[in-house]
């Protein structure tokens, strides 16, 4: 086991697609970091192999370390917990040696994504002994919590395993003092990484400002009644009155959407599109000086990756000012 000042937390929640998944998991990174505890998770292993740090991974673990990534050790992990709630084990099913020899990486993950959600299970309606190492935390949406302030180790005694169940879970201080630490975790692997660098420096020759216009349609239709999804017609509006705020800079933009959009539409306005690969898009977002677009975890990574301003739009009547550009640091 674990010595009893370091805490395993095991993630085991798979909420939303890309930019939802980063956004646990760099808080639990960024938790992890802090506070010298290991982490790791599976449930981030449908992304796993986009990212240089988890590609390959069997657990996707936070410190990373080569070595802990082989088959081995992924199976001392699953038997060590095996021992501590056989309960765990009979509900997901005994799996012999030579078939977890035969697994896949994404096999693996998706057989220990399995077990967590498993474990969470069987340990959530338990009265715990106290010699129990098992602890489990779970917050149902919209619930958050927070572990600012929270001393964690006394919060589970001397438990070395903690289950984390539930998508609220965030470490806001740890966050933003571990921030570089977070970007350095979550960096594309190749060729993804490669690809953005190259549409990047594309998009800002000829270019004295980029602006990133995240363009949400698809379920925005239907999510909160359709509150934030806007016409095209205003982020049209949108761009052009950026364009005469910033004047007589040039003004480029990047436009992001889970939606195709045709050039023809923006008129003459200076517009790039990215790749159409997600993370390629995503990570070219946060490539420019500034992102607007309504409120989402999409936008929301690619400020906090690329460190820069952020305006979330709450309705189809905002328009920016002066005012607003200069607090963006953009004019």
């Amino acid at each position: 086991m674990l010595a009893p000042e370091r805490l395993l937390i095991v993630g085991s929640t798979s909420n939303g697609q890309l930019a939802n998944r980063l956004i646990l998991f760099s808080h639990l990174v960024a938790l992890a970091h802090d506070r010298g505890h290991l982490l790791v998770h599976p449930a981030f292993g449908e992304y796993a192999d986009l990212f240089a740090s988890t590609r390959g991974s069997l657990l996707c673990r936070y410190p990373p370390s080569d070595a802990f990534y082989d088959a081995r050790a992924a199976k001392a992990l699953t038997s060590l917990f095996f021992k501590v709630d056989r309960d765990a084990r009979n509900g997901i099913g005994k799996t012999s040696p030579r078939a977890l020899d035969a697994m896949t990486t994404p096999e693996w993950r998706a057989r220990f994504e399995q077990f967590a959600l498993s474990m969470c299970a069987t340990i959530a309606p338990r009265e715990l002994p106290p010699s129990s190492p098992l602890r489990y935390l779970h917050t149902p949406l919209p619930a958050e919590l927070y572990f600012d302030g929270l001393d964690l180790i006394s919060a589970v005694k001397d438990f070395s395993l903690l289950f984390l169940d539930g998508w609220g879970f965030r470490a806001i201080g740890a966050h933003k003092r571990n921030g570089d630490a977070v970007r350095r975790f979550f960096v594309p692997a190749s060729p993804y990484r490669e690809n953005v660098e190259t549409m990047a420096a594309a998009a800002r020759q000829g270019a004295d400002r980029l602006i990133g216009i995240h363009i949400r349609r698809g379920d925005y239709r239907l999510f909160e009644y359709g509150r934030y999804f806007f016409p095209l017609a205003f982020y049209v509006r949108l761009m052009k009155q950026i364009r005469a705020l910033l004047a007589p800079r040039r003004v480029r933009f990047v436009v992001s959407s889970d939606e195709p959009q045709l050039l023809e539409t923006f008129g003459d306005l200076d517009v790039v599109f990215g790749s159409g690969v997600p993370i390629e898009d995503l990570y070219l977002l946060a490539k420019t000086d500034a992102v607007f677009g309504p409120m989402s975890t999409y936008s929301y990574w690619a400020s906090f990756y690329g460190d820069i301003p952020l305006q979330w739009i709450h309705a189809a009547e905002w328009s920016p000012s002066d005012a607003l550009m200069r607090e963006m640091g953009l004019s």
